[in-house]
């Protein structure tokens, strides 16, 4: 990390020892080489949601992602995942999905006996999604849906990913070069989820149907903030369902995925409004 004063809570997830946050920075090839000199394997997570400066997609996730895989491989690391995202393949008109798909090509390229897996939208205690979203609700008595709610989504529990990840591992021969969905059992519409969130936080309140087009303003505006709520790349995957017709994964390896309803009242109730 380049900040690993802030990772120094995951230190207690497991044995004194176990996990030692260490600093990086993945677009500094020296810094890459330098951590995965002596590495049995590597797992790429990095990933941004909107743009600032050279935190850019094509410097994340693409050219970062192919500088990580190719000094891999060169260091003679034996196993090598990387964490794309569902729909890149999709022909969406997205910088960030469009970069994804880039990144996934070069990490193969470089390191071809790679696993790429393309989750859906990942949830968990401090996740980008329905937290944003309960922060809203905790001060709005609306929360949008925009084009109506209607987008499909198939979320996924951040510790049954982590789950999948370390099943692969330890028969990793067996799924060496493929690329593998990871998606939750049960799909939802953006609505349903808004809903779910308002429900989960506790909260009062109404789904608002908005337009793309309103969207677009929205995140035209919201791109001043540090932490845009949407930006209009968002905007553009909304218009597209976020579904696998091909995720036979989880089953396979008997992992019992959790349901977003099973999960979301443990972190989601600060959010309460009162």
């Amino acid at each position: 990390s380049r900040n690993p004063e802030q990772a120094k809570d995951l230190t207690v997830e497991a044995d004194i020892g176990h996990i030692v946050p260490v600093y990086g920075d993945i677009m500094n090839e020296e810094s890459i080489q330098q951590h995965v000199a002596n590495a049995d394997l590597v797992i790429n997570l990095v990933g941004i949601l909107y743009e600032r400066g050279k935190q850019n997609f094509v410097n994340i996730h693409a050219k970062a992602a192919e500088n990580l895989a190719k000094y891999s491989k060169m260091a003679g690391v034996s196993k090598f995942i990387h964490i794309s995202a569902l729909g890149v393949d999709n022909k969406i008109n997205s910088k960030y999905l469009r970069t994804k798909l880039n990144g996934e090509r070069a990490v193969l390229a470089s390191f071809p006996e790679a696993i790429i897996f393309r989750p859906s939208i990942i949830f968990g205690f401090e996740d980008n999604f329905f937290n944003q979203f309960a922060g809203i609700a905790r001060y709005s008595f609306t929360l949008p849906a925009f084009g109506g709610g209607k987008t499909k989504f198939q979320p996924v529990y951040v510790g049954d990913v982590a789950e999948i990840i370390v099943t692969i591992l330890t028969n990793y021969s067996k799924y060496q070069s493929q690329t593998i969905d990871i998606a939750g059992n049960k799909t939802y519409s953006f609505k349903e989820l808004m809903q779910l969130t308002l429900d989960h936080s506790n909260n009062f309140g109404i789904i608002l149907p908005l337009p793309y087009f309103f969207g677009n303003i929205i995140a035209f505006f919201s791109n001043i903030l540090p932490k845009p709520l949407i930006t209009n790349d968002q905007i553009r995957i909304l218009k597209h369902d976020n579904v696998s017709d091909n995720n036979f994964i989880a089953a396979e390896l008997a992992i019992n995925l959790q349901p977003v309803e099973a999960i979301l009242p443990k972190y989601l109730k600060i959010f309460k409004r009162w």
